[in-house]
């Protein structure tokens, strides 16, 4: 084979492909030497616009939220044919990651080919949990500052948190009663946004009686949000002003019973608490025992 007079490096079989222009001929020799030549033939290559994806290679959507993102190929070609979808449109939706090819055919019967690579990031959760002191508060006295938060995510790679306080630290110490968020975000920029509100109890209220008759409702002398002032300190008077009952770091667990374990009759005591915490001041009311 020739290619504008000239030999072609290996083209000494019955059949040539070729992707270059050139006037091409063919020399056939029989084994008796003798030898003809054929008529050129001419091959001409048009030139083809190449096909584009107008959305950008790298294009990111994050896990969780619906893929809805549009490859849009350029005009001018009589068909497209998308892989590895499939569709023959000249615009698709992806809806998933991945590496999408569209060969586009013009009306010429020429092709052209190009690719975008969708990313889908990994999904990850975020959970927040905060200690409760009692109860469900997780705030042990009213007006305090002792609220914790912890955060776990589940995922791989780096995370960077920002909370609505401000903080950029993963778990949040020293905190108030409120509603705390977080924005949690991947090494690919996704989001994941939790909150959780911290509950504080409220002021300390002596109840003014009691039931302690064993029959599983009010036996107990419960004190809401003593739980928060674990140094306290509680003593009960009879109506003469004589101690009848004290105890220190009291656990709402009195019955009705003097500090020797005698039974306390009915009537009216007189009652203080010490809460042992500075700022705060002590408490005395009123009881009524009624078996």
């Amino acid at each position: 084979w020739t290619v504008n007079g000239l030999p072609i490096t290996g083209g000494t079989t019955t059949a040539y492909e070729t992707s270059l222009p050139g006037s091409y001929t063919v020399i056939v020799t029989t084994p008796e030497g003798c030898r003809d030549t054929s008529e050129a033939t001419l091959v001409t290559v048009k030139p083809v616009t190449p096909i584009e994806i107008l959305t950008p290679s790298g294009t990111l959507f994050c896990s969780g939220q619906v893929a809805n993102i549009p490859l849009n190929a350029t005009e001018g070609f009589a068909s497209y044919t998308w892989d590895p979808t499939g569709e023959t449109t000249q615009n698709i939706i992806a809806a998933a990651g991945g590496t999408y090819t569209v060969t586009g055919v013009n009306a010429e019967g020429c092709s052209s080919d190009t690719s975008v690579t969708i990313i889908q990031s990994e999904p990850f959760t975020v959970d927040l949990t905060s200690t409760v002191y009692f109860d469900d508060f997780n705030i042990s006295v009213l007006g305090g500052s002792d609220g914790l938060i912890f955060l776990a995510t589940e995922g791989s790679g780096n995370f960077n948190y920002q909370w609505s306080n401000g903080s950029t630290a993963q778990n949040l110490t020293g905190l108030p009663a409120g509603t705390y968020t977080v924005t949690v975000s991947d090494e690919l920029g996704c989001q994941v946004i939790e909150s959780i509100t911290l509950k504080e109890p409220s002021k300390v209220v002596l109840p003014n009686a009691f039931t302690p008759n064993g029959d599983g409702f009010n036996d107990f002398y419960v004190i809401k949000g003593i739980q928060g002032y674990p140094e306290n300190k509680i003593q009960i008077f009879n109506r003469w002003g004589n101690l009848v009952f004290a105890k220190d770091t009291y656990t709402n667990d009195w019955i009705g019973l003097s500090s020797d374990g005698n039974l306390l009759p009915d009537g009216t005591y007189f009652i203080t608490v010490d809460l042992k915490t500075e700022g705060t001041e002590n408490l005395q009311g009123f009881i009524d025992i009624r078996r």
